[in-house]
Order: structure tokens, then C-alpha cells, then sequence
């Protein structure tokens, strides 16, 4: 478990208890409401509200000014370098805020990919396992599935496996050592050797030996799917959940009353 994935066993104990109940599209709305609420409160809490106000005020009569000069541009000049600057000295005093106030919502993120971004295949339908190595394809065959029944094809470092039924288990062995059990304890397309970003963001089906003859196997795990209609990339749980933390925050920014 990496730093960002500390909050995970609560929000999935939050999703499973207490809005389990409700379709994926409403929970992730409820997500993205409360990653809006949480971000705009922690952005007035610790920006200087009444100093961003008063720079706001301030652009807006040298831009009244500008846009009722009659002269010429030299004289014009020295008030326009004083509203950038003034819009510049504004954009410093919300950078570090803003900054401040996105790491919940990372911490969210990491948690809504794994809960949300894969879903389990039914008993019996074919999955892709592939190995991730630099060995050439005669270094693959001591790989091998157990039971080999559930194999339905397989290439050099390539399977596909009947996705087993409740209570039995195929797995992905090479020679006496297990790489992969299916179905895996929590769901993630790819197992892999631990890189020195996972104490950030861990991976959900653990890690690869150091000594592993391969760097990664992948799981080709089919993908939540929020929305029937539209493109891929809009069916998946990350466009439902950004479009719904937009359109809070717009809206928690006017009832808040957040510059």
C-alpha cells in the first residue's frame, strides 16, 4: 500500500456500507460532489481571500479604464503592465492554495482507479494474460497455466484463460514457482516488480520477486463501463466523476462565495 492509498480501506468500507446500494454513475457523482466540497473548502480556508479580493477589484477598474481610454498608446501602456501585473500577482496568490487543496483529491483518485476501473470477468469468458520480458520467446516455455485445461490458446508469453468459476483457481506458473492466481484477491490489470513510485501508489495485486524471470504479467480485465453511449474514453469512470467535480466546484464556488 502506497502513501495515496492510506484512505482506502475507509472509502471503499464509505461505497460498499453506505451507497453500495446505488447505481455506479450516482456514487461516482457523490464522489465527485464531495471531492468539490472538500477542495473548495480547503482552497478558502488557507488562500488569502480578502487580499485575491481586493487585487479582483482592482483589475476591474484598470480594465474599465482601458476600455474607456481615448488617447494615446504610450499613455496606455503603463496601465496595462500594471494589470498584468496585478492579474499576475493574483495567479501567485491562488497557485499555492490551489496546490494545497488538489491532494485529497489524489488521494481519491488513487482509490477511485482501483474500485472503479476494472471489473470482474464472468465464469468462463476468455482473458488475455501476457508476460512483460526482454527474454527472447524460447526463454518463455518453462511458463505454463495450471490447470492446463483452462488454457483456450497460448503463443510465446501470451495465454488466454477461461476466467475460472467461484471456488476454483487457474494460475500462471513458471516451473515450480506461481507468478499469478486467478481470481486474484483485488482486481488490477497488471502485476508487476515494485518500482520506487509504488510507496506513492501501490498496486492492489502486490508485487513480482525481485528474481522473477519476467518484469510484469498484464491481465486484459475488462473496464467498468458508467455510460452506454459515446466514445471509449466517456464510458469510464473517470469522465463521470471529472464532469461531476466540475460542475460542483463551478457551482460551490458562487454558494461559497470563493474568489
Amino acid at each position: 500500500m502506497g502513501f495515496f492509498d492510506l484512505p482506502a480501506p475507509l472509502l471503499s468500507w464509505v461505497d460498499g456500507t453506505l451507497l453500495g446500494w446505488l447505481p455506479v454513475l450516482a456514487r461516482l457523482s457523490l464522489w465527485g460532489l464531495v471531492a468539490a466540497l472538500v477542495t473548495m473548502l480547503l482552497f478558502k480556508r488557507v488562500s488569502r481571500q480578502e487580499r485575491i479580493r481586493e487585487i479582483k477589484r482592482k483589475v476591474k477598474a484598470n480594465q474599465a479604464k482601458m476600455a474607456d481610454f481615448d488617447g494615446e498608446m504610450s499613455d496606455l501602456m503603463p496601465l496595462v503592465g500594471q494589470t498584468l501585473k496585478l492579474a499576475g500577482r493574483q495567479f501567485l496568490l491562488a497557485l499555492g492554495p490551489a496546490l494545497l487543496a488538489s491532494v485529497p483529491v489524489i488521494f481519491l483518485l488513487a482509490w477511485l482507479s482501483n474500485h472503479f476501473g476494472y471489473q470482474v470477468p464472468q465464469t468462463g469468458q476468455p482473458v488475455k494474460l501476457r508476460l512483460a520480458s526482454e527474454a527472447a520467446p524460447a526463454g518463455l516455455r518453462d511458463f505454463h497455466i495450471t490447470p492446463a485445461s483452462a488454457a483456450v490458446s497460448e503463443s510465446a508469453g501470451e495465454w488466454y484463460v477461461d476466467w475460472p468459476a467461484s471456488g476454483e483457481s487457474v494460475s500462471l506458473r513458471h516451473a515450480d514457482s506461481e507468478l499469478l492466481a486467478l481470481p486474484p484477491a483485488r482486481l488490477s490489470p497488471v502485476i508487476h516488480k515494485r518500482e520506487w513510485w509504488n510507496w506513492l501508489v501501490g498496486n492492489p495485486l502486490g508485487y513480482l520477486d525481485r528474481q522473477a524471470p519476467v518484469d510484469a504479467v498484464y491481465i486484459d480485465l475488462p473496464k467498468t463501463r458508467v455510460l452506454n453511449a459515446g466514445p471509449d474514453w466517456v464510458r469510464g469512470w473517470m469522465f463521470t466523476f471529472f464532469l461531476a467535480f466540475l460542475v460542483f466546484s463551478i457551482a460551490l464556488k458562487f454558494v461559497l462565495k470563493i474568489e
